[in-house]
């Protein structure tokens, strides 16, 4: 069942990622769209605390929040 929910959850990130690109190219081209690349790091930083803290109060998370936190990281060696 993990398995098949990780595969899953793969499949739906790149499929949700060629939507994203595939709708931007459309907002830009066709719309006019002008689209900000926002660094993420500074949200993430002052984030850290928080996510620490409900990490600690809810260990039953720990699992999930460890799998997003690795396909995060695939996602961005991929860009």
């Amino acid at each position: 069942f993990r398995s098949a929910a990780r595969l899953s959850t793969e499949v739906e990130l790149e499929e949700w990622e060629t939507q994203v690109d595939e709708s931007k190219k459309v907002a830009k081209e066709a719309m006019g769209v002008e689209f900000i690349d926002v660094d993420m790091a500074p949200f993430r930083e002052k984030m850290m605390d928080l996510q620490k803290e409900i990490l600690k109060n809810n260990p039953s998370i720990r699992d999930f929040y460890d799998h997003i936190q690795e396909i995060n990281e695939r996602n961005k060696e991929a860009k």
